[in-house]
C-alpha cells in the first residue's frame, strides 16, 4: 500500500510526534509541506486526540554553562599534563636504570659505615664485646652477599642463562661473584673461617664449590 501524506501524518500523531517533527519528516521523505497545518489539524480532530506536546527541556543556568573555548582549553591542559607526567616517568626510569650500580655501591658503603658506628654511650663495650662485634660483622657480610646476589639475578633477567650477571652489577669486597652459562654463586668469608654463600639453585651454605660445571654452595 502506498504511503500518502495523510497516512504518514496520522501515523506520526498516533506515535506521539509533535507537529514540528512531522513537518520535518514530510519534507525529508519528499512530500510537499503546502497546507500542512490544515491537514494536521483536521487529522487531530478526526482521530479525537489532542496535539502531542514537545518535551520540555529544563534550561541550564547561565552560571553552569562553560564556553566552548574554555572546554577546549581544559582538554588541552589535560593532554599537556599527561604528556609531561609520562616524560618525567621515563626520565626517572632511565636515571634509576643507569644509576643502579652506583646506588648499590653507595648502599654497601653505608652498611660498612653503620657497622663501625660506636654505641650511643661513647664507651667501649666490655665482657662479651668481642662476641657482639663478631655478630654485627657477620650480619653485614651476609647482607652484602644477599644484596649482590639479588642484584645479579635481577640484572640478568633470565632463568637459565647467568653469563655476564656478575659484571653487570657492582661487587663490593669481601663479596665474590662467579657465573657461567648455567649457574651463579655469590659468597664472602666470615671471621670464623666459614663462607656465607648463595647460588642460583636457591641453595645456601658455609662453603662454595667452583670445581664442576655448575657453581654451587656446599
Amino acid at each position: 500500500m502506498e504511503t500518502t501524506r495523510e497516512s504518514l501524518i496520522e501515523a506520526a500523531i498516533l506515535n506521539a510526534e509533535d507537529r514540528y517533527e512531522i513537518r520535518r519528516r514530510l519534507i525529508s521523505e519528499g512530500f510537499s509541506s503546502d497546507g500542512f497545518e490544515a491537514v494536521y489539524e483536521a487529522t487531530l480532530k478526526r482521530l479525537g486526540v489532542s496535539e502531542p506536546q514537545r518535551p520540555v527541556t529544563k534550561p541550564v543556568p547561565a552560571s553552569e554553562v562553560m564556553p566552548q573555548y574554555i572546554r577546549r582549553r581544559g582538554h588541552t591542559t589535560n593532554y599537556k599534563e599527561t604528556g609531561l607526567f609520562v616524560m618525567i616517568m621515563i626520565v626517572l626510569a632511565l636515571a634509576l636504570y643507569y644509576a643502579a650500580p652506583g646506588m648499590k655501591t653507595y648502599l654497601m658503603h653505608t652498611i660498612d659505615t653503620l657497622a663501625e658506628v660506636p654505641s650511643a654511650s661513647g664507651l667501649e663495650n666490655t665482657g662479651n664485646s668481642s662476641g657482639e662485634k663478631y655478630s654485627m660483622s657477620e650480619s653485614v657480610v651476609k647482607a652484602k652477599v644477599d644484596a649482590t646476589f639479588a642484584s645479579a639475578r635481577i640484572y640478568k633477567g633470565k632463568l637459565l642463562d647467568y653469563q655476564g650477571a656478575c659484571t653487570g652489577v657492582a661487587v663490593v669486597p669481601p663479596v665474590a661473584c662467579l657465573e657461567n652459562t648455567v649457574s651463579l654463586v655469590v659468597y664472602a668469608p666470615l671471621s670464623d673461617g666459614r663462607v656465607y654463600c648463595a647460588d642460583s639453585s636457591g641453595g645456601t651454605g658455609s662453603g662454595v664449590d667452583t670445581q664442576g660445571d655448575i657453581y654451587r654452595c656446599k
